[in-house]
């Protein structure tokens, strides 16, 4: 059995204006994302409650690094029942993310701009890929400040732990 992989490359970019977004993005989500107890070092456990034109879906979604780049990726939806009762299993220690991920196509990839709520020193640009050697582009209207695939500061899950890191190295 193929475990369910999720390769990608993480940018930190300056913030992009919105009109930039809204023009070249084929989808915009509003997601609000939640760490759970037991989400360690190398691994987390995170549910997700999505909106996109007025659809609400829910998910939970374990991640177990492999390295920097690939992770096992382990993703079911939820009722929202389910989300409910699974809000109180929150990891106290953590914050909740809210954010706005705008999906820009890029070729036959799609790069996500994930925009986050009272933050605007940057934004993240991840490029999913179909293999870790898959050649990639990045929209031509984003300012890259630099990779940060294999900087862990820069996690969903670090970020609700720990905060935003600053931009200097």
């Amino acid at each position: 059995m193929d475990l369910p992989l999720e390769i990608e490359r993480k940018f930190l970019v300056a913030l992009p204006e919105e009109s930039d977004l809204r023009k070249h993005a084929a989808r915009c989500i509003a997601i609000t994302q939640t760490y759970l107890l037991g989400t360690q070092e190398g691994a987390s456990k995170r549910i997700r409650r999505s909106e996109e034109q007025g659809t609400v879906t829910y998910t939970s979604t374990e991640k177990t690094r492999i390295d920097m780049l690939q992770r096992i990726e382990i993703e079911r939806e939820l009722s929202e029942e389910e989300y409910r009762e699974l809000q109180k299993q929150a990891d106290p220690e953590r914050r909740v993310i809210h954010k706005t991920r705008w999906c820009v196509p890029v070729g036959d990839l799609v790069a996500e701009i994930d925009v986050f709520e009272g933050f605007t020193q940057y934004a993240y640009c991840e490029v999913e890929l179909p293999s870790p050697q898959t050649p990639y582009e990045l929209p031509s209207f984003l300012q890259v400040i630099r990779e940060v695939t294999e900087d862990r500061r820069f996690t969903n899950a670090a970020i609700s732990r720990d905060g935003f890191p600053p931009l200097e190295e």
